[in-house]
């Protein structure tokens, strides 16, 4: 078997444990000490193939990274972190956008303020649970959990706003 195949199925193999981006296909494969042209066509091949799709990726990352209650940013960050593009990134959403199109999964997606909404609400009910009041120190800590999730600064201060308004 020619050392080409053989990395094509060492990336397949890697690949099929669970998706990974072509930047982490590409890094594994040069940890385990395949050339740079062997690298390329196992790539290559693997792109042909359709397994390695790094917009999928990102479709599939969005998706699981919002469940958590993800801000766009971290999500994004995330994603470049992992070796995807920000065009690819953007063609995530977008695609994500026409897939949705109107339906419950579009407005929980891309409606940044209900998810954010919804993380602040499960904090005061817990800190309302235990007896403590809504006071600043607890919508700070609020703002910084949502800041920490990547949401905008304007949909932290418009959570904490909200908040602010049950106070009265």
């Amino acid at each position: 078997m020619s050392s080409k195949m053989e990395a094509f199925d060492r990336a397949a193999g890697y690949l099929a444990m669970q998706p990974r981006t072509e930047k982490e296909i590409r890094d594994y494969l040069k940890k385990k000490e395949y050339s740079p042209s062997e690298i390329d066509d196992a790539v290559g091949k693997l792109r042909e193939y359709q397994y390695l799709d790094d917009v999928a990726y990102g479709v599939s990352f969005i998706r699981q990274a919002a469940g958590k209650g993800w801000g766009r940013s971290k999500i994004d960050r995330s994603l470049m972190e992992k070796g995807v593009s920000r065009s690819d990134c953007e063609a995530a959403w977008n695609q994500l956008a026409e897939d949705a199109e109107g339906g419950m999964e579009a407005v929980n997606l891309f409606d940044e303020k209900k998810r954010a909404l919804e993380i602040a609400v499960k904090m005061t009910r817990q800190h309302l649970a235990e007896g403590k009041e809504l006071d600043e120190k607890f919508l700070a800590r609020v703002g910084r959990r949502l800041a920490g999730q990547g949401y905008s600064a304007d949909t932290v201060y418009f959570v904490v706003n909200k908040l602010r308004g049950l106070k009265r």
